[in-house]
């Protein structure tokens, strides 16, 4: 009994063998393939790190370092302003753009958060480059850029946009729009450093 389930048993094994044999001839080509794009699929894999921390390190310390020894002239280039009144705008803004300390990690000083915002306005470049060179991320800069936006229109608005409020304040400045620039209708004018 045991010799005949050992035939079949030999004979099944023989038959796929051939079978897979003759199925690797005709179809080589596909099964090459195959083979290629599994190795290449293994590859690629081998090649994706997964990411353990959810925050790059930075090194940049640009801010801290670099910034301070900057003559008043390169100050005013880089950011916009000169010291005294970024000094008077960090005040300003101190209470609108604070932050606490967590656990994770320390919180972005004020001054730095200006700076960051100003650096954006200025030069109205994007948040990647303003990412590395402050050392934060790009998501960092978009959330300082619209609190440090927000915190002005609270703060500032009021202290700095007036319009008149007589009558006859308004008239005569609508005059005088109407007659020297020919721009009727107009109480006041911007005018920015963007282009």
């Amino acid at each position: 009994m045991w010799q005949i389930i050992l035939y079949i048993t030999h004979w099944l094994f023989y038959y796929w063998k051939r079978r897979r044999k003759g199925y690797e001839q005709e179809n080589g080509r596909l099964l090459r393939r195959r083979r290629l794009l599994i190795r290449l699929l293994q590859k690629r894999r081998r090649r994706c790190v997964v990411k353990s921390f959810w925050a790059y390190t930075t090194t940049e310390r640009f801010w801290e370092e670099t910034v301070p020894t900057y003559s008043d002239i390169s100050f005013l280039a880089h950011f916009g302003t000169g010291r005294e009144t970024f000094q008077c705008l960090v005040d300003e803004l101190y209470l609108g753009l604070v932050r606490e300390n967590t656990i994770m990690r320390r919180a972005i000083p004020v001054d730095k958060r200006t700076a960051v915002a100003l650096t954006v306005l200025r030069s109205s470049g994007d948040f990647i480059s303003v990412a590395k060179r402050f050392g934060i991320g790009r998501s960092t800069v978009h959330l300082i850029l619209k609190e440090f936006s927000s915190s002005v229109c609270k703060t500032l608005y009021n202290k700095i946009v007036t319009f008149p409020e007589a009558v006859t304040e308004k008239k005569e400045i609508m005059n005088a729009f109407k007659n020297t620039w020919h721009f009727p209708g107009c109480l006041s004018v911007t005018i920015t450093g963007c282009r």
